[in-house]
């Protein structure tokens, strides 16, 4: 399926539009086109992702994390609405945190290079290597796959249960 054509960014929210814009030399841009990235945009291209802010919300880098229609809460992998986990916690600063949907990001430290993450089932918001102990009852749900013990690809997955994705 082509996104060709599906989406245009006629303005950004930093007060020009991308026809008016030409760079000026370096250490001169007015601050709010430099920052333009700063609004949900990844200026890299590599990676979907946004900033939330909530209060009290107990996030922490590394969470995967799903949305209840009112808070962003830590995913689990032990019934069909908790393991809807949306994205992977990779940036957190008092009540605001970032959540990254897919592609690159190095916000990891630990991680076990060319290993694939899923969601665990036993606790709420950690992501696991070893799928041997998933019991029929609970979810599958791929969240990223790493590249180095501190990159990854995020690229979240279908939530499925033993007995569908096994058989």
């Amino acid at each position: 399926m082509s996104l060709q054509g599906r989406f245009s960014a006629s303005k950004i929210n930093a007060g020009f539009t991308p026809q008016e814009y030409s760079p000026t030399a370096v250490g001169n841009e007015a601050t709010s086109k430099v920052s333009a990235h700063l609004n949900g945009i990844d200026h890299r291209l590599t990676r979907l992702a946004k900033v939330f802010t909530q209060a009290s919300h107990g996030l922490v880098v590394g969470n995967a994390v799903r949305y209840s229609g009112s808070a962003w809460v830590k995913a689990q992998a032990n019934t069909e609405a908790n393991a809807s986990a949306l994205g992977i916690i990779t940036a957190v600063s008092g009540d605001n945190f970032e959540v990254t949907f897919g592609g690159y990001t190095d916000a990891f430290t630990g991680l076990t290079a060319g290993a694939y993450y899923f969601l665990s089932a036993d606790t709420a918001g950690a992501i696991i290597t070893d799928l041997a102990g998933i019991e029929d009852h609970e979810y599958k749900k791929q969240i990223m796959f790493s590249i180095s013990t501190s990159e990854a690809i995020v690229q979240v997955g279908e939530s499925r249960t033993k007995a569908v994705f096994f058989a």
